[in-house]
């Protein structure tokens, strides 16, 4: 049995979910998902876009074949089960992509050990347990600084998440260092302040602000060239047009990690490009969807537009030819770029399409706002609102927090409930805010959906 047949008995193994976790993928549809700001910006000189998606790597712990499967890959097993979640890092788990590092370190009673690095020339993942002898939780807030200057790094840091119950926690973690338009130094210290996580359900990176750290840490981490300088550049130049807007497909650029695609938009151009639904293929069919994890967008300071997209990596499957497929866009109109509530009396102009204010009410010296959202297609939820919301007199203020909920409906029949796929709510606070107007900043104002989609060849 080769390598590339043991990889084919995890990936068969990935496909079938056991019984113990049936319950699960359900809990996390339905469940409160609380969305922080959990991005650690080291002056951070780009705009970014990240989604944080849910991570269960607990298979491996209650599967026998599972583990089995994971146990049987030349590298480490618990690495392969904890990247299952990711293509692009598991690609890069079986062509051995990985630095074992095994470094350990205790403060207070808390040991932290990072384990696993797969670098590459713009992104970094670092893979850790954290541990007390108590099973109490932790909460790591990573930065990196430079080894000369001890000046901190201009990257972006996104942890993984994990399920609300302790069960659905696994020991080994993993957090995110993008250098987006940097490459990855030489090497860097790591910094990881450890924070005792009280709340089963805080999402992994959330700190109250007043709380002190349990432990801090510093580790010295140097990369392998071998694996920081592989990468492949194409400039493909050619014009898009989505929305009634012009774009120019410039360049794909292509890491172990994933695959990046810029779109530069057209200076007459009336809106800019917020979100792209894309996948890309290669001559055998196999397909490359958005990223799995991470940051799927990033842009220029200073501008509402997004023009870079990432998707999985095909970086390690030697193909002859890549065909980017774009499905649809999200555009935000220059003439939409905020939202006028009138939290008095419950109304709202302009909101993103699909949206519909559905509540407002007086909350902790301030105002709670509810929407409703119907989805052009069925979906998990997104983003309606940037950070930044307006006073009357032009302050501006930053939104913390918000939730998005899923819908729930009742079948008349039997009484069982169900996720509605056809809507969800997002909810957020305006705390001590005192006035009755407010200006919000839509992430978006309207769809694109392509009825047939543009083929673009890359390679």
């Amino acid at each position: 049995m080769n390598r590339m047949d043991e990889f084919r008995i995890l990936s068969e193994e990935l496909s079938v979910l056991p019984s113990q976790l049936e319950g699960t993928l359900a809990r996390a549809e339905t469940r409160r998902r609380t969305v922080r700001r959990r991005m650690a910006t080291a002056a951070s000189p780009f705009a970014v876009l990240a989604v944080f998606l849910a991570v269960f790597v607990t298979m491996v712990n209650i599967s026998l074949p599972f583990a089995r499967a994971c146990g049987s890959v030349p590298i480490l097993g618990d690495l392969a089960a904890a990247v299952a979640f990711s293509p692009s890092l598991s690609a890069a788990v079986q062509n051995q992509a990985v630095q074992v590092v095994n470094q350990a370190q205790t403060q207070n009673g808390v040991t932290l050990r990072i384990l696993y690095l797969i670098p590459d020339q713009k992104q970094l993942d670092v893979f850790y347990t954290v541990e007390d002898g108590q099973n109490r939780q932790f909460n790591i807030i990573p930065s990196v600084r430079d080894l000369k200057t001890q000046q901190s790094l201009p990257a972006s840091i996104s942890s993984g998440s994990w399920g609300d119950s302790p069960e659905e926690k696994s020991s080994l973690h993993f957090f995110t260092v993008d250098f987006a338009k940097s490459d990855i130094p030489a090497g860097l210290l790591l910094g990881c302040s450890a924070y005792l996580e009280e709340d089963a359900g805080m999402s992994p990176g959330y700190r109250p602000s007043t709380e002190a750290p349990a432990a801090e840490f510093s580790f010295l981490l140097h990369f392998d060239p071998k694996l920081t300088q592989q990468s492949e550049h194409l400039t493909p130049k050619v014009p898009v047009v989505l929305g009634g807007q012009n774009f120019t497909l410039s360049s794909a650029d292509i890491y172990p990690t994933r695959m990046q695609i810029d779109l530069d938009g057209d200076a007459q151009n009336t809106a800019w490009l917020r979100s792209l639904q894309f996948y890309v293929t290669d001559e055998t069919g196999r397909r490359f969807a958005v990223i799995s994890n991470g940051i799927t967008a990033m842009g220029e300071a200073k501008s509402p537009a997004m023009n870079g997209f990432r998707c999985e990596s095909p970086f390690f499957f030697n193909a002859k030819h890549l065909t980017v497929h774009i499905t649809g866009a999200t555009l935000l109109d220059a003439s939409r770029q905020t939202v006028h509530v009138d939290l008095k009396n419950a109304k709202a102009s302009a909101l993103p399409e699909g949206a519909t204010l559905t509540k407002v009410e007086r909350k902790n010296g301030g105002w709670g706002l509810t929407f409703t959202v119907k989805p052009p297609q069925a979906s998990g939820g997104y983003q309606l609102f940037q950070s930044a919301y307006f006073d009357p007199l032009g302050n501006e203020k930053e939104i913390n927090e918000w939730e998005t909920l899923s819908t729930m409906r009742i079948n008349p029949e039997n009484g069982i409930q169900s996720q509605d796929p056809d809507s969800f709510t997002v909810n957020f606070s305006l705390l001590n805010y005192p006035y009755d107007t407010v200006e919000l900043s839509p992430d978006y104002s309207r769809f694109v959906a392509l009825q047939k989609p543009i083929e673009i060849r890359v390679r």
